[in-house]
């Protein structure tokens, strides 16, 4: 994604993304997380992330799993689903346009 001008971090688990985030001098724009993490479900940490971060933040959960209700993810704080496996071009226009380092 760097020749898309867009920068990433990867974190294996909800712990190591919440460490990541404190680090971070600013807030990312985009935040893709999957939906089985090894220490919780990535609904858990959307909903530790939607009160931590702005409200411009995007939110999107990434999962095998068959898409819950509208509404429940809604409530969690997600904007978006993206379904494993993914399709390459989504994911790289859902950086391009939410994550691009201007």
């Amino acid at each position: 994604l760097e020749s898309y001008s867009v920068y990433v971090n990867w974190a294996g688990s909800g712990a190591e993304a919440l460490d990541q985030l404190e680090q971070l001098t600013s807030p990312p724009k985009l935040v893709i997380v999957d939906g089985r993490l090894p220490d919780l479900h990535g609904l858990e940490l959307i909903r530790d992330l939607r009160q931590r971060l702005p409200a411009d933040t995007e939110l999107y959960l990434f999962s095998a799993d068959t898409v819950a209700e509208p509404q429940a993810l809604a409530r969690s704080g997600v904007n978006g689903f993206l379904r494993k496996p993914f399709d390459t071009d989504r994911l790289i226009d859902l950086a391009v346009r939410f994550a691009t380092v201007e």
